[in-house]
């Protein structure tokens, strides 16, 4: 967006990385994981689950599953921005 008087445009998009590395504590068992963006840490989620899923979209909408079953918990995986914050929302995970 171009601007008269070449002012900053009103809005600004950010790119999926987070600004700082995000250091994820699992609330259950105190596991650590670090990583910089949201697709990071549902990627690392994903790779030690003990079932094999071909990409984040069918590891979240697997968990969002077995999380309304077991705990009736609203876990949305439409992205995986969503995904994380309701993560930590729901007490799964906690975000320093």
């Amino acid at each position: 967006m171009i601007t008269e008087g070449n002012q900053l445009p009103s809005v600004i998009y950010y790119s999926k990385s987070y600004l700082y590395e995000m250091k994820i504590i699992f609330a259950d068992d105190g596991i650590e994981l670090t990583a910089d963006s949201y697709e990071g840490i549902v990627s690392q989620l994903r790779e030690q689950s003990p079932l094999e899923y071909p990409d984040n979209k069918s590891y979240m909408q697997n968990f969002a599953r077995r999380a309304v079953i077991a705990d009736d918990l609203d876990i949305r995986f439409t992205s995986e921005e969503e995904f994380v914050r309701d993560l930590q929302t729901s007490c799964i995970i906690i975000i320093i």
